[in-house]
């Protein structure tokens, strides 16, 4: 062999051990990646599931961190078990035949009694008396306009796509509605019903200064895919400081239009109901 070529891999050799080298020493340097561990989910806790579930029960007995209930007649929960103990951090404020409304992330252990663990519980409330509210859908035409998503009170929420959040408005005044009807809605001329459903103006229409002196109103926009799909207010919840409302579509037609439509529901509280609330959202839940 030549003298050069034994340069040549003398000098080849000495590189690989210099790159074998650095190698060695930024793996030494180099922090480990932290371990990762598979947590069941019995052991995680949180504040708000990214898909809720609803449902009403009526409570049987309760313990120091659960809660036995019998779901209503006609609920999915009813057709898994006729009783289901819920744990809740707040047990200790039920009592036997309260009417409850329970939130949870849709995980129902398969015992007798089923159970729904805590952290699959987002809330356990009673049941607002439904006498407190007044709800109404208005036909608003159809509104293409970003802004009923911006300047909603829930804004924080629309980017949620595992649960479709309504863009929903609180009303205080006479003037805040004038406002907001001029902004966001047009009567055509001559109309007096959509299809046998009341327009947006005559929903509101009992809503003057006296009306909110002791009331406030909101109002809960949905967009929908047709005119012939027809929406109302199935629930209205208070949880502590939380104003939640739940919508549902309530017809199922075999055939409908291809048209796009926009409805507002409302509903009228008592200030001093919802005085004390300052979260505010609204769900659509899947047909």
């Amino acid at each position: 062999m030549s003298k050069s070529k034994k340069i040549i891999l003398i000098s080849v050799f000495l590189l690989i051990c210099a790159c074998v080298v650095a190698f060695l020493i930024t793996k030494k340097d180099k922090p480990e990646a932290p371990s990762t561990e598979i947590v069941s989910e019995e052991s995680v806790s949180f504040s708000h599931p990214e898909q809720l579930y609803f449902f009403k029960a009526t409570v049987l007995e309760t313990e120091e961190s659960s809660v036995l209930v019998e779901p209503v007649k006609g609920s999915v929960e009813r057709s898994s078990s006729d009783k289901i103990y819920v744990y809740t951090d707040n047990a200790d404020t039920f009592k036997k035949g309260d009417l409850v409304n329970i939130s949870y992330d849709g995980m129902i252990q398969e015992l007798y009694p089923a159970r729904i663990s805590e952290a699959s519980v987002y809330y356990v409330t009673e049941c607002v008396d439904e006498t407190l509210f007044r709800t109404a859908c208005g036909y608003s035409g159809h509104i293409s306009d970003d802004a009923l998503y911006t300047f909603c009170l829930n804004n924080n929420k629309m980017h949620i796509s595992s649960v479709r959040h309504l863009p929903i408005f609180k009303l205080e005044t006479e003037e805040q509605l004038k406002q907001f009807r001029m902004k966001y809605f047009d009567r055509p001329k001559g109309y007096d019903t959509h299809d046998g459903m009341p327009f947006f103006d005559d929903t509101v229409a009992h809503c003057d200064e006296e009306f909110f002196r002791d009331n406030v109103l909101f109002a809960v926009y949905v967009e929908a895919p047709s005119g012939s799909f027809r929406y109302g207010i199935t629930d209205v919840i208070i949880n502590g400081n939380t104003f939640f409302v739940e919508v549902s579509q309530i017809n199922d037609p075999e055939a409908y239009t291809c048209d796009m439509a926009s409805w507002f529901l409302t509903v009228s509280a008592k200030k001093e109901t919802v005085q004390d609330c300052t979260v505010f959202d609204a769900i659509l839940n899947s047909p």
